[in-house]
């Protein structure tokens, strides 16, 4: 608002509606993912990225214990990159037949499973089981404005798996 009183003369007859700031998840990204969590799969997708995915410990001893299901307060982060292309658009494949990885995703996902959310904690109307998700700038970690209705809306699509694309990687 303030920009927009420095911009336009007080005479000004125009009326302007205050911007509505971004929401976003109660969903909080770890920032000792990296070293804390589990890497338990690298995923690749048929549309030149692929996926590194990461789970808190609590929830790998939970299902080492035989509880056959993730717990509560489960977090899974996800990074994101592109493949590196030759110059004929085709992706380049590592000695194992894998994409070679290009540039990050400008945003890390982040998956945390709760019994206790409240609708407040949720950036929309859509649900996921017992999931909500959150999206962070890779470079600072701030929130990233992303519409997560599409993450929930795909996610939706695996029910059977706790809404997970992964869990048989588990």
């Amino acid at each position: 608002m303030v920009v927009i009183a420095a911009t336009f003369p007080a005479a000004s007859s125009q009326s302007f509606a205050e911007a509505t700031p971004p929401r976003y998840s109660s969903v909080k990204l770890p920032q000792e993912y990296k070293t804390d969590f589990v890497h338990y799969a690298t995923v690749q997708r048929s549309d030149g990225t692929t996926r590194n995915i990461f789970i808190n410990p609590e929830a790998v001893e939970a299902l080492k214990n035989g509880s056959g299901s993730l717990p509560d307060h489960t977090i899974i982060v996800i990074e994101g990159f592109y493949a590196l292309k030759n110059a004929d658009g085709e992706y380049l494949l590592d000695n194992n037949g894998r994409y070679e990885t290009g540039d990050a995703f400008e945003m890390l996902h982040v998956l945390e499973k709760r019994y206790d959310w409240t609708a407040a904690d949720f950036v929309s109307e859509n649900r996921s089981g017992q999931w909500n998700f959150g999206s962070f700038n890779t470079a600072n970690g701030n929130f990233f404005d992303e519409n997560m209705s599409a993450c929930f809306h795909c996610h939706n699509a695996t029910d059977r798996t706790d809404f997970l694309y992964s869990a048989p990687l588990l």
